[in-house]
């Protein structure tokens, strides 16, 4: 039997896609976190290509079941293949796994700082001596919510365990994608825009980030409500509000679609994931989330430029311009949240996130796993281009480990930010176009 020319070429791409990351673990991959990133990210940006071929030619192949079968399989072995890479574009993962110890020695991980002295018996051998030096902030009491706490205890015992968890949630969250797309009638194998991506494999299999458990949960909620089932979906964003808070963001999508009813699945769900830690102190429960809110910024698009051309300091945590300058954009994003409740539940997910890309004062990579769920299953390709541009930020640590400067170089914002809008700005106005030259 004679293959098809595009059933040639998917081969072609998978191949590349598997030699690549083979390549990149031998030649590009940091050994530890004092490398430089700059030919590690550069390299893994160009491996987002064969995704991209795939996708322009999934009409003209054949076989729908064993391709998307083998885009599956060469996804979770690559991300295997990741699981032996330092974690060298994060220390995220050590407060997980500090946090998890801390649970299942007996104590109350908002109570105490890892720096704390209280803390020392946690440190027990030299294990977790070394995963405690390996935490960034030490001295700040943990951000994670109940739920990511929980989930570090139960997961988070040695780093490539966790990392596995978060590698497994990670390709959960690309199974979802692949069954709304077949809800929607277009291929499921476009889910290879996230089962290929360099983003998610990064931030996963290597950097083991938390995000992963709140992102695959508000996935699942924003599918069961684009299929009509309110409750469950309820009950999957409260989990997601409990893992991470930036899900109430899509609480007023939820009600206008399921009625007052909701409310009662999505706050039994919180307070379930609230009972152990319901003696915690709530002012020292919030202190690393006041201490983040406050005076933590990055790879921002508006905050600093808009702080300095109000004659503001961005960076004086103590300046009360800059809070006001914080406090009015997260503001803006509620605002622009509730606005879009009336907007059918993909299109939503996929808005809300973009403005919180734009608006947040803080904007690492992984932040952008919020947004490229939506950006697959909309086609949106300023956001999709904006979740691998995102990739530049890391170019960051470069200056921070030679110099120890926490600045990004010049022009990455430029960078990161300038093609997506670009596109943004083409696809308003070619809308506005379409709009004003359609009769009635």
């Amino acid at each position: 039997m004679t293959l098809s020319r595009p059933l040639l070429w998917f081969g072609a791409c998978t191949g590349f896609f598997i030699c690549g990351w083979l390549g990149w673990v031998a030649l590009a991959a940091p050994t530890d976190q004092t490398s430089p990133v700059f030919l590690s990210i550069f390299f893994a940006m160009l491996l987002v290509v064969p995704a991209l071929v795939v996708v322009s030619i999934l009409p003209h192949i054949s076989a729908p079941k064993s391709t998307l079968l083998a885009i599956v399989l060469a996804a979770f072995a690559m991300r295997l293949l990741l699981l032996g890479v330092d974690p060298f574009l994060s220390d995220d993962l050590y407060r997980c796994l500090w946090d998890g110890q801390v649970q299942r020695a007996g104590f109350d991980p908002y109570l105490a700082a890892p720096s704390d002295p209280a803390l020392d018996d946690v440190a027990s051998d030299a294990h977790w001596i070394e995963v405690r030096s390996q935490i960034n902030h030490p001295e700040v009491p943990t951000v994670y919510p109940p739920l990511s706490q929980l989930l570090f205890r139960l997961a988070a015992h040695t780093e490539s365990g966790w990392r596995l968890a978060t590698l497994l949630l990670d390709m959960l969250v690309g199974v979802v994608i692949a069954l709304a797309l077949s809800r929607r009638g277009q291929d499921p194998r476009c889910a290879i825009l996230w089962w290929w991506h360099p983003l998610p494999m990064l931030e996963c299999a290597i950097g083991g980030h938390p995000e992963i458990a709140a992102v695959f949960l508000t996935t699942v909620a924003i599918f069961w409500l684009a299929t009509s089932r309110s409750l469950l979906a309820a009950a999957a964003l409260g989990a997601a509000i409990a893992a991470k808070l930036l899900p109430v963001g899509w609480v007023p999508l939820l009600v206008r679609a399921g009625g007052a009813r909701v409310w009662i699945p999505l706050l039994v769900v919180l307070l379930v994931a609230l009972v152990p830690f319901l003696g915690s102190d709530l002012g020292l429960a919030t202190e690393g989330l006041r201490e983040y809110g406050s005076s933590w910024y990055s790879g921002d698009l508006l905050y600093r430029p808009v702080g300095e051309l109000l004659g503001l300091d961005p960076e004086n945590r103590f300046s009360p311009g800059a809070q006001w300058l914080r406090g009015f954009l997260v503001l803006a994003w509620l605002a622009i949240a509730w606005h879009c409740r009336g907007l059918s539940p993909w299109r939503a997910f996929l808005v809300v996130s973009f403005a919180f890309a734009l608006l947040s004062p803080t904007l690492h990579p992984w932040y952008l796993l919020w947004l490229l769920p939506a950006a697959v299953i909309e086609r949106s390709w300023a956001s999709l281009f904006l979740t691998w541009t995102i990739l530049f930020q890391y170019l960051v640590l470069d200056n921070w480990r030679a110099l120890g400067v926490w600045e990004l170089p010049h022009g990455t914002r430029v960078l990161v930010f300038g093609l997506p809008l670009l596109l943004v700005i083409r696809h308003w106005r070619y809308g506005r176009v379409e709009r004003d030259t359609i009769p009635g």
